[in-house]
């Protein structure tokens, strides 16, 4: 018999503090919207299963690591069997310390504590439980984000009506998954669900906000009852975003915010009330460890950013091209003492749904891909899970550059980086389809 419980803790800043997300230092003036850690975890036959979505642009390593190590030892939830996952919105606490915003080690033990104390919540509130999965496709929300413009360059976020636009690169993922969590009495104890588009709708404000994954979670609520515990796993959105050159509904402000959470809420919700709720589940979990290459600057790079900054790279320049140089020198001590990353695949999972967890901004062609390949019905690839290290674009996006490609902290692993992570993936699920 399965048993689930769910619980969520406010995580919301106090105006005054950084806003992570963009090049330059924000200074939240107010809260749009509540932020929030919410946790859910399954029991089925003597194992414990933890999801955990946080209204964060990601979460750092040491905080995996820290959740990790209190759920193992005090829940029974091992490491395989845990996905702690960052929404991305760029509207959120200071977790970041990656271009022009320094990193508030209070608040990432904060919101770490958050995390543990919803995991511990959730996991006392076990109760009897059902579960249903539905997927479709969302036509018409997300949209490829890097355009080819005529003078060889590739560019994210363009003007509609930029005389240099070529064409868009790359296809979003556009599928919509969710998966329901049913008490006794058929009212949800929680609502998964997962997408792929960069949560900037209001990437640039000066207030925080949980982005549309937000709007989603008032949406659910709204049909399903603010009982129900909320949580949305991004998908691989690294090259796609809300705005749709064609298309003023689809977009950023604050109009294109509620159209996209309102919409994915509507678009979800009939089929999985009609999907059949299981009262039994296969709970199964696994980790992959994928070594990966961290590129190394030239040494032209890093002489021409030692002539820009000479003195101590404590102090976060406000000014782009410095902070380029800076985010240069700063990932030469990186390679030098970590020249190659063991990148962890997760793969969890849940009756007849599959959650496919990678560690970073990903490119939404490896989403697509990873949906063909599953042994499951129902997939969910999932980014920024258990950590993040920085963009993996597709091979081809190398070549047409732009800034999801630029050598830096958030961008340093090396081009095949998510061609490995694709093999090592698929090696996985087939021999979780031979268990099948």
């Amino acid at each position: 018999m399965l048993r689930a419980g769910a619980a969520r803790v406010d995580i919301t800043p106090s105006p005054g503090e950084a806003i992570p997300g963009q090049w330059l230092e924000r200074r939240a003036v107010g809260v749009r919207d509540a932020l929030f850690a919410t946790a859910l975890v399954l029991e089925s036959e003597g194992r414990r299963a933890g999801l955990v979505s946080c209204d964060v642009l990601s979460l750092r390593n040491r905080t995996v690591h820290r959740v990790r190590a209190e759920a193992d030892s005090r829940l029974g939830i091992p490491p395989e069997r845990l996905l702690l996952h960052g929404t991305h919105t760029h509207t959120g606490p200071p977790l970041s310390d990656a271009l022009g915003t320094a990193i508030d080690e209070a608040w990432v033990l904060r919101v770490g504590d958050a995390i543990a104390q919803a995991l511990h919540a959730a996991a006392a509130a076990l109760q009897p439980a059902s579960i249903a999965w539905h997927s479709l496709l969302a036509l018409g929300l997300a949209f490829p984000r890097r355009y080819h413009f005529v003078d060889g360059s590739v560019r994210m976020h363009p003007a509609g009506d930029d005389p240099g636009l070529l064409r868009p690169e790359g296809v979003p993922d556009e599928g919509l998954t969710a998966m329901g969590v049913f008490g006794e009495s058929g009212a949800p104890i929680a609502l998964v669900a997962s997408f792929a588009c960069h949560p900037v709708c209001i990437g640039s404000a000066v207030e925080y906000s949980a982005d549309y994954p937000g709007a989603l979670r008032e949406g659910l609520w709204a049909l399903w009852g603010k009982e129900a515990q909320v949580l949305y796993l991004n998908g691989f959105s690294a090259d796609v975003g809300p705005d749709d050159v064609d298309d003023s509904r689809c977009g950023y402000g604050e109009e294109g915010l509620r159209y996209l959470g309102s919409e994915l809420a509507a678009r979800v919700t009939p089929g999985l009330r009609q999907a059949r709720k299981a009262p039994e589940v296969v709970i199964e979990g696994s980790l992959v460890r994928t070594p990966l290459e961290v590129r190394q600057p030239t040494a032209e790079a890093l002489e021409s950013a030692r002539r820009a900054l000479p003195g101590d790279l404590a102090e976060i320049p406000q000014d782009v091209e410095l902070l380029k140089a800076r985010e240069l020198l700063l990932l030469e001590r990186e390679v030098q003492e970590q020249p190659v990353i063991d990148a962890e695949i997760t793969l969890l999972r849940i009756g007849d749904g599959l959650i496919v967890g990678w560690p970073g901004e990903i490119f939404s062609a490896y989403g697509r891909r990873i949906r063909r390949l599953s042994p499951l019905r129902h997939t969910m690839p999932v980014a920024l899970a258990n950590g993040c290290h920085g963009y993996v674009p597709t091979p081809e996006a190398f070549g047409g550059g732009g800034y999801e490609t630029w050598l830096c902290r958030s961008s340093k692993l090396e081009p095949r980086a998510g061609d490995k992570l694709l093999l090592a993936t698929r090696d996985a699920m087939a021999a979780m389809r031979q268990r099948l």
